[in-house]
């Protein structure tokens, strides 16, 4: 499986906001609808900082080697071997052998039987439908995908719940709740196992600060007084 990386649609829909506010007052500033000035450069900067730093780089990225959570100002990657479990309360929580590690860019209050969740099929395991949307032997109705990957073919969009991604079903990258995900780092956990420790794919587990999101963060506490008082 390749990395992908899992958002939700609230925090894209904010940050699309904030960068286009901030791109809006750019070409205000540039078209001379709005006079130039430094606060409206400061407005900028902190709207674009903002935009990416809390809403648009966060998120949940998972592939062979295991999973890493990216936070505002921290991330952490968690190689399989040392993840324990994982569940959802009020965001995505991942059990793991130095303590849980959570995740600011998945919630979970959205349901998880309204997850949009793409079903791969393997091999002929899969049901082929027709043009009406029926499904064949071993297959459920619904629209077909179109596409393919290293996993198979995408098939049917349909809407489950989370025990159906433990059943194989993979959540779309953007729009699944924290309890899918959590199902689907449970299933590669299990699918993984315990390498061996001499594996080179064994890893350990590393939690670090993003340096570059901490600066940004300090630009944009010292843009908001230039941008109030100017």
């Amino acid at each position: 499986m390749e990395g992908r990386s899992f958002r939700q649609w609230g925090q894209l829909m904010v940050g699309a906001v904030l960068a286009a506010v901030a791109a809006g007052i750019a070409w205000a500033m540039v078209g001379g609808w709005m006079s130039r000035s430094p606060a409206g450069v400061a407005w900028c900067a902190v709207l674009l900082i903002l935009s990416y730093v809390v809403f648009l780089r966060p998120c949940v990225v998972v592939d062979d080697r295991g999973v890493q959570v990216r936070n505002i100002v921290r991330d952490a990657r968690v190689p399989w071997a040392q993840v324990r479990g994982a569940g959802s309360s009020w965001n995505l929580v991942i059990d793991t052998d130095a303590g849980p590690r959570s995740s600011w860019a998945i919630s979970g209050t959205a349901s998880p039987g309204r997850d949009a969740l793409l079903r791969r099929r393997r091999g002929g395991a899969g049901g082929r439908q027709d043009a009406g949307g029926a499904a064949g032997p071993g297959g459920v109705g619904g629209p077909v995908g179109v596409g393919g990957s290293d996993e198979g073919t995408l098939g049917y969009v349909a809407t489950v719940d989370a025990d159906a991604v433990s059943a194989g079903l993979t959540p779309p990258p953007v729009g699944a709740s924290a309890a899918a995900i959590a199902a689907l780092v449970r299933r590669r956990a299990q699918q993984a196992g315990t390498p061996s420790p001499t594996s080179p794919e064994q890893l350990e587990a590393d939690s670090r600060m993003v340096w570059s999101s901490v600066a940004l963060l300090g630009l944009a506490a010292l843009a908001v007084p230039l941008a109030v008082l100017l």
